[in-house]
C-alpha cells in the first residue's frame, strides 16, 4: 500500500482515500477554471447588426455587440450557445484548455460560423 502525507496535518495516510481520517482534509482535485473569451468583430469587418447573445448551458452570459469582446470563466465541462436572431451555433467548452472564439457571419446564407482562434 502506497502512502502520502496529508497536507494540513501532516501525517501518513494511504494514497487511496479522498480526505484525511485524521483530520478531514480532502484530496479532492479542484475543478479548473476554463478562460473563454469570445470576440465581437468579425474577419472581414462586417459589422453585427445586432448583438450576439451568449448562453452558457440555458442561461444568458452576455452579448456583444460590433468591436467588443466577452470573457467568462467556467469550472466543467459546458456547451457555449452564440445567437444571432435566430441563428444559432454552439461550441464545447473543455475545462482545463482556455480557448478563443471567433463568431464569423456569413452574410450570404445568413450562417453564423464560430471558429477557434
Amino acid at each position: 500500500m502506497f502512502r502520502t502525507i496529508c497536507l494540513a496535518c501532516k501525517e501518513h495516510v494511504s494514497h487511496f482515500l479522498e480526505q484525511c481520517l485524521n483530520c478531514g482534509y480532502s484530496f479532492k482535485k479542484l475543478p479548473q477554471k476554463t478562460k473563454v473569451s469570445v470576440n465581437g468583430l468579425l474577419w472581414n469587418g462586417v459589422p453585427f447588426h445586432r448583438p450576439i447573445e451568449v448562453f452558457a448551458g440555458n442561461e444568458l452570459v452576455g452579448s456583444l455587440k460590433t468591436g467588443e469582446s466577452l470573457f467568462l470563466e467556467v469550472n466543467e465541462d459546458c456547451l457555449l450557445t452564440l445567437q444571432y436572431g435566430y441563428k444559432k451555433n454552439q461550441y464545447h467548452i473543455h475545462s482545463g484548455k482556455d480557448v478563443t472564439l471567433q463568431p464569423v457571419l456569413d452574410m450570404l446564407w445568413g450562417n453564423l460560423e464560430v471558429f477557434e482562434l
